[in-house]
């Protein structure tokens, strides 16, 4: 069973991998000066990418909130 605490440590790690992910941002925004077509790509692509992984950290943090609140009320009503 899923406790509190695990989903706490698991929101932990998902605060951890979205500084990872600013982190990234950061890095391709040092990609904007390229100036030939693959570099372009390159870009292009890792921005896509971070794009992916907010959404879908950002889906993750959503429902680690609510199982945590689900949690949390569970254990008020027991």
């Amino acid at each position: 069973m899923i406790t509190v605490n695990s989903l706490e440590d698991i929101s932990c790690e998902i605060s951890k991998l979205s500084n990872l992910i600013s982190a990234l941002e950061l890095a391709t925004e040092s990609l904007t000066a390229a100036d030939d077509e693959y570099s372009r790509q390159c870009r292009d692509a890792t921005v896509g990418l971070v794009e992916a992984m907010r959404c879908q950290l950002e889906k993750a943090r959503k429902e680690v909130h609510n199982q945590i609140h689900e949690a949390l009320e569970r254990k008020r009503s027991a």
